[in-house]
């Protein structure tokens, strides 16, 4: 599970406030982690996020994240989606990170993005979402690599 102050509603945290490298890696780099790239923007994005079956939601809760960039040159509009979307889907919390950050093995150049972790090391990744919605597929392969890789 995030950590409160990731998701945007904890008192401490500043109300748009984009997170840096330093506060993210921390958290994917550790056991077994699926890293999404995703933007509410995004037409792609949105549609995996929406083909995700129950399962594999409760699965990115507790082992993952949805990154999120805030490009500086749209940070309102950026910040407005992001509250959004997280408004309306409360599974699936994209968390804000700062533009120009170097962030270790993770890509933000296109969206969706999806890379799997164990113990800091990459062991799969795709991009893209097709039309048709059959990366569920790949996608839950990757997650049962991880999920035999932690047992």
């Amino acid at each position: 599970m995030l950590p409160c102050c990731l998701i945007l509603e904890c008192a401490s945290a500043p109300k748009d406030y984009a997170l840096r490298s330093q506060d993210v890696e921390p958290l994917y780099l550790k056991k077994e982690k699926i890293v999404i790239i995703a933007h509410p923007h995004c037409h792609f994005s949105r549609k995996a996020l929406s083909q995700i079956d129950q399962e594999t939601k409760n699965y990115i809760n507790q082992h993952g994240l949805i990154l999120t960039k805030v490009r500086d040159s749209l940070a309102a509009s950026d910040f407005e989606a992001i509250r959004e979307w997280n408004n309306e889907h409360h599974e699936l919390i994209h968390v804000p990170v700062k533009e120009g950050e170097s962030f270790s093995q993770l890509d933000f150049t296109s969206t969706p993005q999806f890379y799997f972790f164990s113990n800091g090391d990459l062991v799969a990744q795709f991009v893209g979402w097709a039309p048709d919605g059959s990366y569920k597929a790949k996608l839950k392969k990757y997650i049962n690599k991880l999920k035999n890789i932690r047992n």
